[in-house]
């Protein structure tokens, strides 16, 4: 079950989701990540299930399986009280990084290059 307040401001993008946007690195996705999990305070996480508050962010691995969790536990019908908006904005926090690792990889130099046929 999901505790939901409204939300403010419709779905323009956030200031974080603009600063992935410029990151030029994956261990720069990394960095931005960790500095968004640390602008919330260990109370406002605390209103999450332990297993939805993305700890040990090191790789872009990491990045992954967040954004995966995130994304099957906030679509998944349960009987815990979740708060819904802090779910979903970590869920998408998460989503924006990795469709930018994506992008990073994309245009690395050197990285392979597969033929439409």
């Amino acid at each position: 079950m999901f505790v939901s307040r409204l939300r403010a401001g419709g779905s323009a993008a956030s200031p974080w989701q603009r600063q992935m946007g410029s990151v030029e690195s994956p261990e720069q996705v990394v960095s931005l990540t960790l500095d968004y999990l640390a602008s919330f305070s260990p109370e406002y996480l605390g209103r999450l299930p332990p297993d939805c508050r993305p700890t040990r962010i090191k790789y872009e691995d990491d990045i992954e399986f967040w954004a995966h969790h995130l994304a099957q536990r906030y679509s998944a019908e349960n009987d815990e009280l979740v708060d819904g908006d802090l779910l979903h904005e970590l869920r998408d926090h998460f989503l924006h990084a990795l469709i930018r690792l994506a992008e990073l990889h994309r245009n690395l130099p050197g990285a392979p290059r597969i033929k439409a046929q």
